[in-house]
């Protein structure tokens, strides 16, 4: 626990889809203490598939480099991740499902509790998009730093509600690796794939395009996060009548305040129109974009 060890991936086909280099159960009793895994470097080397995966453990002072999909892969409850190191993760079309892969991929089993897991002071470069959410409710993120990433986003909530996104630092590339494809510039989302300006990249995106199950994009906070990116802050539903769509598919009552962008295209972007639809308007208020107030741009 002293001192940093190192495990290197089997080049062997022992590292199947989807086995992770440490797995923990997420199914171990809700009493049992979450495992600890803390000061460990795991090459995958294009080898393993995940790095670490499972429920019930706390990740700290951990580097996570060049899995074949997932640095991280979340489907249980009670995690925490703080102080550790994501690089090359499903970058690019590594891996074969559904690319780019994730730095943390976090998703949703049926019979799981709820609760999102708490990722505080990590560092995530050139991994496939790093935060990829699905369905899931009620984490944290907060005073992360993203730089040169891929995909679609740095932070993707998809139909994921009551989370908080405060004092994170991204930079995400205007272009993805994959460029002008799902997976790449855009998602594989009907209905979340093109913005006011078309198919491009956001620091932080947020999608709800169905919600029969009861899982929302809404009531989220997004605040003092520095922002870099085509969009910086885009908020995306399948709420057309003749797209098929739902007027409420898409997010609301989320708040997102005091954000900073600092390069960009289209700084603030939202598909729900304000006191036009069922209620429920997002709140945008004192975020800033270079030379002028960033006001939401709605479409």
């Amino acid at each position: 626990m002293t001192n940093v060890t190192t495990l290197v991936a089997d080049p062997s086909p022992a590292w199947g889809c989807c086995t992770g280099m440490v797995d923990v159960n997420p199914r171990n009793s809700p009493n049992t203490a979450n495992a600890a895994i803390r000061h460990l470097t795991l090459k995958a080397a294009h080898q393993a598939v995940i790095g670490v995966g499972g429920g019930l453990f706390d990740v700290s002072d951990v580097a996570v480099d060049a899995t074949v999909c997932n640095g991280l892969s979340v489907y249980g409850p009670r995690v925490t991740v703080d102080s550790s190191r994501f690089t090359n993760n499903g970058l690019g079309a590594s891996c074969p499902r559904a690319p780019p892969g994730a730095a943390i991929y976090i998703h949703n089993v049926p019979g799981d509790p709820i609760g999102g897991p708490t990722i505080t002071n990590n560092f995530f470069t050139r991994n496939g998009t790093p935060i990829d959410l699905d369905a899931v409710d009620g984490g944290k993120l907060i005073k992360n730093t993203f730089t040169n990433n891929d995909g679609w986003s740095s932070v993707a909530l998809y139909r994921s509600s009551f989370w908080t996104v405060t004092d994170n630092n991204i930079d995400h590339p205007r272009t993805a690796i994959l460029g002008n494809r799902s997976g790449g510039n855009f998602s594989y989302q009907r209905g979340c794939q093109f913005g006011p300006l078309g198919g491009h990249p956001a620091a932080i995106w947020l999608c709800e395009n169905f919600n029969t199950d009861r899982h929302f994009a809404d009531h989220n906070t997004i605040a003092r996060n520095t922002l870099s990116s085509y969009y910086a802050v885009e908020f995306m539903g399948l709420d057309d009548p003749q797209e098929g769509g739902q007027r409420t598919d898409a997010p609301r009552f989320n708040t997102t305040t005091d954000n900073r962008v600092t390069a960009g295209v289209l700084g603030l972007v939202d598909d729900y129109e304000p006191h036009q639809r069922a209620g429920g308007d997002n709140v945008w208020a004192r975020n800033s974009c270079p030379g002028h107030p960033c006001l939401p741009h709605y479409f």
